[in-house]
């Protein structure tokens, strides 16, 4: 079996488990990475954070070289290449893999940025899982970031989830 799987299982287990203890408050005033262990030693987990808004507006990338996937509520998602102009294709987590393999084979890989973002109803699973696609398509760390979605973006969303739903 591929040593990054049972990795990558590893690393969100043990995510899930810090956000856990971080939201019931049982750190007791430590930090999310310094947990106790039974001998009383500080243990520490290197965790890669996605980059904020303030680092990716730092970054001189183009916007054609850009690929934005909007993750929306019941599962889906919706993407665009380049700056967002109104018009959005939809796919699906099984369609994903292939999209990213088709962007890394067409835009210079020093110049491909592929940004994440999440509409309030998405779930926490639906996150890990296009991250995780990131990890499985070999999509280097600085290369891929989790963004606030815009409103403009949300407002398209909307109409989009009307014009299917009736």
């Amino acid at each position: 079996m591929n040593k990054t799987i049972p990795f990558l299982i590893v690393l969100v287990l043990a995510a899930r488990a810090m956000l856990f203890l971080s939201d019931h408050n049982m750190l007791q005033g430590r930090s999310a990475t310094e947990v106790k262990n039974t001998t009383d030693e500080p243990i520490g987990i290197d965790l890669n954070e996605p980059r904020t808004d303030t680092a990716i507006a730092q970054l001189k990338i183009s916007a054609s070289s850009t690929v934005t996937f909007l993750l929306a509520d019941n599962h889906e998602i919706y993407y665009y290449k380049g700056a967002f102009n109104g018009i959005l294709k939809r796919t699906d987590y099984f369609q994903v893999r292939e999209l990213i393999k088709r962007y890394k084979s067409q835009i210079d890989p020093d110049e491909l940025m592929f940004i994440i973002k999440s509409e309030p109803g998405t779930t926490f699973k639906n996150a890990i899982d296009i991250l995780d696609e990131m990890s499985i398509n070999e999509v280097p760390p600085g290369h891929y970031a989790e963004i606030d979605i815009t409103k403009e973006e949300t407002e398209r969303l909307n109409i989009l989830k009307k014009t299917k739903n009736g």
